[in-house]
Parts: C-alpha cells; sequence; structure tokens
C-alpha cells in the first residue's frame, strides 16, 4: 500500500463520506470505488481507522462536546492528512 498515488483531493472527497462507509450508508458502487482507495491510500486507512475509534467511543465523549466540535477534530485530521502530518 502506497500513500497517495493518486490526487490528493480524491482523499479530500472520500474523507467527507467515510462515515457514511462505516455506517454501511453507501451505495455499493461507491463502496467498491472507497475500498480500492484503500488500496493504495494509507493515509485514507489511518483516518478510517481514527473516525472508527472515534465512532466506537461516541457515547463516551463528554456531553459538552458538539456536533460543530466533532466536525472540526474532523476538519482538523484531514488536513494533517494533507500535510502529510
Amino acid at each position: 500500500m502506497s500513500s497517495h498515488a493518486h490526487d490528493k483531493e480524491q482523499c479530500v472527497n472520500l474523507a467527507e463520506r467515510l462515515s457514511e462507509y462505516l455506517d454501511g450508508e453507501l451505495p455499493e458502487d461507491l463502496r467498491r470505488k472507497v475500498q480500492e482507495h484503500f488500496e493504495d491510500c494509507s493515509d485514507c486507512v489511518r483516518f478510517l481507522d481514527s473516525l472508527a475509534r472515534v465512532k466506537g467511543l461516541g457515547s463516551l465523549l463528554p456531553a459538552q462536546v458538539s456536533p460543530d466540535r466533532l466536525q472540526e477534530l474532523a476538519a482538523e485530521v484531514r488536513r494533517k492528512i494533507d500535510s502529510g502530518a
């Protein structure tokens, strides 16, 4: 698995749909494309793993963490992926 053997824009677009992917809400054709993307992108696989862990802990998050703050955190992770950090 390589890291970014493709267009970074594809990663950004994918990041916006990962929650749907984890929840099994993507249409089958899009789900296959996402899975193919994971074969070539270790950054997106790491992001997916992080998101899955966060979603798994969702009920443990403090009540004061707003949905807006969670979106900010997701955006921060996307920026880190984009910067290669």
